[in-house]
C-alpha cells in the first residue's frame, strides 16, 4: 500500500495509471498470442502425411475409408458458399456434423496416426 501511496502522491499522478494500463495492454497482447499459437496447433497442424486424395470419410462407427470416383468428383465441384448442397468438411476426427454424428468427410492429414484408414466401400463398386 505504502507503494501504491508513493506512486500516487509523485510529481506526475498519472505515471502509475500509465504503468497499470500497459501492464494491461501486454497481458491483452500475451493471452492472444498463446491463443492463436493454440488454435494454430489444435487446427492446422497436420496429424499424419500420406499420399492420396486430400480427403476421406469418417464412418458413423467411427471407421475411416478411401473415397470412390463420385465422391471425390463430389469434392472437386465448385458450389457457392451459399449453396446448401455443399459438402461439410470437418476439422477434427471427433468432430460432429451438423446432424450429431461423426460422419463426415475430413482432410486425410487431420485424421489421427492411431486410426487406419480402409480401401473404398465395397457398395461403391456395385
Amino acid at each position: 500500500m505504502a507503494i501504491i501511496n508513493a506512486l500516487m502522491d509523485s510529481e506526475h499522478p498519472f505515471v502509475f495509471l500509465k504503468t497499470t494500463f500497459f501492464y494491461l495492454i501486454a497481458v491483452v497482447i500475451v493471452l492472444a498470442v498463446v491463443g492463436a499459437v493454440f488454435g494454430y496447433l489444435k487446427y492446422f497442424i497436420p496429424l499424419r502425411k500420406e499420399q492420396g486424395f486430400a480427403y476421406v470419410y469418417v464412418e458413423s462407427d467411427g471407421t475411416v475409408r478411401e473415397l470412390d470416383a463420385e465422391e471425390e468428383a463430389y469434392l472437386c465441384t465448385e458450389f457457392s458458399p451459399g449453396d446448401g448442397g455443399r459438402p461439410y468438411i470437418k476439422n477434427r476426427y471427433n468432430g460432429k456434423s451438423y446432424n450429431g454424428s461423426i460422419s463426415g468427410f475430413i482432410y486425410r492429414n487431420r485424421v489421427p496416426k492411431a486410426i487406419a484408414i480402409g480401401p473404398k466401400s465395397p457398395q461403391a463398386n456395385s
